[in-house]
């Protein structure tokens, strides 16, 4: 008996104190090459420009037509099934600032797929590539027929998105977006990875504008975006296997 209440202690211990363990997401990082990105902008004349390989992804508003959204994708594996998603961020080096004012960027989960970011870097979009007024040029358009960019619930969906406020003061250092209640979608399959889309709020009379180093960034590979996901075990999980174990114990020691 005394065996038995020690070992369902020691399965409560170990359950409740199961250690988080962090992957982080990188390109050129362990082999890892499944992040890739652009930004698209509304400007009169560079609607259908593609900015695939642009050195940052622009997001805000530089005039009042002159709006500049960013996707950024990631494909990961590595993460066993049978967890629990606990935080996820993605990571991105802010270059630039533009504007005096603070601006609050929105990150929301896509879910039109795009299925080309694209090898632009300002120049008209080919067939295929994404641009403000195509989800892919001449071939699809946004929201099931508009072409003035992404549109909400139909683009993308705000349910699982975060904000955060970027300042001037943010400038030459990472900041860091909470994405876990997307990440945490897309493990457990309630939405299909397509990425990110980040995004401004409406027009305030403002410049608002930052520029994010992208995955084609020209500052080298310590300003590269990541995405860092920090797991543990499901406790049901591992209080089965544990409980099998001991189980088996049991009945060794009991024959």
């Amino acid at each position: 008996m005394k065996k038995t209440i020690g070992l369902l202690l020691l399965l409560f211990l170990v359950c409740t104190a199961a250690s988080a363990d962090t992957i982080t997401f990188q390109n050129g990082v362990n082999g890892y090459s499944g992040n890739v990105d652009a930004c698209i902008r509304s400007e009169s004349g560079r609607q259908n420009y593609n900015y695939g390989t642009s050195t940052d992804i622009a997001v805000g508003w530089e005039l009042a037509d002159a709006e500049f959204v960013g996707f950024s994708q990631w494909s990961f594996s590595g993460i066993p099934s049978g967890l629990t998603i606990e935080e996820a961020k993605l990571g991105m080096y802010c270059r630039d600032a533009q504007g005096t004012e603070d601006r609050t960027i929105h990150v929301y989960a896509m879910t039109s797929n795009i299925t080309n970011m694209g090898t632009g870097n300002s120049r008209p979009a080919t067939s295929g590539e994404v641009c403000w007024n195509y989800l892919a040029y001449d071939t699809a358009t946004w929201g099931g027929g508009t072409t003035n960019g992404p549109v909400s619930g139909t683009d993308y969906t705000p349910t699982y998105g975060s904000s955060l406020t970027i300042s001037v003061s943010d400038e030459g250092g990472y900041v860091e977006f909470d994405v876990t209640a997307i990440v945490n979608a897309w493990y457990t399959g309630a939405l299909s990875n397509y990425g990110f889309i980040l995004r401004d709020g409406a027009w305030d009379d403002n410049e608002t504008r930052v520029n994010l180093s992208s995955a084609d960034t020209d500052l080298g590979s310590d300003y590269l975006p990541y995405l860092e996901i920090t797991y543990t075990p499901e406790p049901a999980t591992m209080a089965l296997l544990l409980a099998g174990g001991g189980l088996a114990i049991l009945r060794r020691r009991t024959r």
